[in-house]
Parts: C-alpha cells; sequence; structure tokens
C-alpha cells in the first residue's frame, strides 16, 4: 500500500481566522485583566478610606489631639462652616493631616477639612460642631469622593468665639468628668468677681430673690457679656463657664449658690 503524505500547509483563510480567534482571546484576556486590576484599585481605595476613617475617629476622641486641632480658631455662625486654616495635630500641635504637603494617605487624597457649628448661637460657650473631611478617590480606581464625618463638642470664648477647648467625647477634660457639685454658698457673694481655674469648664446653679444676671468677661475687668438674665421670682439659673473666664453674679440671691467642679 502507498502511503501519500501531503506537504500542503495552512491556506491564507485559515491563518486569516486563527489570527483572528488568537487576537480575539488575547483581546478578552486584555480587557479581564484591566477590569480585575481596576476592581482591585477600588478595593484597596476602599480600604484605605474605611482605615483613615476609623484612624481619624480615634485621634480625635483623644481630647488633647481634638484640642490641638481646633484651639484658637474662631468658631463659624449658627450653621455655618469653616473651611480653611484646619488640620489634625498631634500632642506636640504638629499636623498630622492637613490639605497641604500632608494630605496623601495610602493612595488617597485629602481634598478638604470643613468645621460646621451645629448648635452654638452668640451667647452658648458649650455646643457642637461638624467636622467633615472630604478625600478623592485615586485617579485608578472607580471610588467616589468619599466624606469622613466626626460630630466633636467644642468651649467657645464668649467674647471671641475663639475655640477653647474640644472636651471629646469619652474624653477625660469634659465636663463632670472627675467633677462633684459644691455648694460655694458661704464663699461667694454676688457683684464679687471669679475666676474659673480649674482648667475645666465648671457649671453654676444660682437662685436669685428677685431676678438678677450671670456675667462672663474673658479679663475680668471689661467686655461683661450677660450669659443669663432672669427676671421671675424667685429665679433659678444654671451657665456654663469655661475655662480661665471671669464670672459674677447681679441681684439678691435668697438659695445656693452650686457649682460643679
Amino acid at each position: 500500500m502507498k502511503i501519500t503524505v501531503s506537504n500542503k500547509g495552512f491556506s491564507i483563510i485559515e491563518m486569516s481566522i486563527s489570527a483572528a480567534i488568537m487576537s480575539a482571546v488575547a483581546l478578552g484576556v486584555s480587557t479581564l485583566i484591566g477590569h480585575q486590576s481596576n476592581s482591585i484599585s477600588y478595593m484597596e481605595d476602599r480600604l484605605s478610606h474605611q482605615m483613615f476613617k476609623k484612624e481619624i475617629n480615634e485621634l480625635l476622641d483623644q481630647p488633647e489631639i481634638c484640642k490641638n486641632s481646633l484651639q484658637g480658631l474662631r468658631a463659624p455662625a449658627l450653621g455655618l462652616t469653616l473651611g480653611s486654616g484646619i488640620s489634625i495635630n498631634d500632642k506636640n500641635g504638629d499636623a498630622i493631616y492637613n490639605t497641604g504637603a500632608k494630605n496623601i494617605v495610602d493612595g488617597i487624597k485629602i481634598v478638604s477639612i470643613n468645621l460646621t457649628n451645629l448648635d452654638l448661637d452668640n451667647v452658648a460657650t458649650l455646643g457642637n460642631g461638624l467636622l467633615q473631611i472630604r478625600v478623592e478617590r485615586n485617579d485608578k480606581s472607580k471610588m467616589a469622593m468619599q466624606v469622613i464625618e466626626k460630630r466633636v463638642p467644642l468651649i467657645v470664648d464668649a467674647v471671641t468665639r475663639a475655640i477653647l477647648d474640644c472636651p471629646a467625647a469619652g474624653g477625660a477634660s469634659g465636663l463632670g468628668v472627675d467633677q462633684t457639685w459644691q455648694d460655694l454658698t458661704a464663699s461667694r457673694s454676688n457683684n464679687v468677681v471669679y475666676q474659673n481655674t480649674t482648667g475645666k469648664p465648671i457649671m453654676l446653679s444660682l437662685a436669685f430673690r428677685d431676678g438678677g444676671q450671670l456675667e462672663v468677661s474673658q479679663n475680668g475687668v471689661t467686655g461683661w457679656i450677660v450669659i443669663s438674665d432672669q427676671n421671675y421670682r424667685p429665679a433659678y439659673t444654671q451657665s456654663l463657664i469655661p475655662p480661665n473666664q471671669y464670672y459674677r453674679a447681679t441681684g439678691r440671691r435668697n438659695g445656693q449658690w452650686i457649682e460643679l467642679r
């Protein structure tokens, strides 16, 4: 039997079809790898965002860091937002994060840091602010801009509205922490100036016979501001005094002078 071996190769059409199939497979593999790369980048950015959010909350829960980050800034009017000059500072006052040189966190970028006044009116010296940190997505991912929010308690100067302290939630510098109600009736008199030197905010609870006022001043001499004006008979009032502020009561007092300090 004669065996015939054909030396005929692939035709041009067959080679074209093969090349097209290989190109399609290569394109599919390339597209799949691209999608996987984008997905991995997105997940990395999401993880970085969640870790950064956790870190910010832990930092601002520390009273000293919260205070160093916000102290000296002028609190915006009720409902308004302060959008410049804010950074997250360490216990030495050095910036940890800001919108300048220290704005990159594991591939995500800090775009802005804002502080909104939630409930501090023109008279109140203790209230709450909302700190908002906007971070931008990594260019390689599809993650939209994210906002990290942290509610922070604030103590402000009654005159200048400058932020004096940030007694973070659970912090050791807050009102009522390591403080007790004390009856100071025997050592307090009306129209006499006193100063809060405790380093913490204190709370006053007073009773007046024919009404009276509670006033605060930054220097104890000028710039007195009425923070409580009671015209009832008898009248009762409770007010917060920030650290280092001077205070005095006017009117005729017929009850106890109680301080939480």
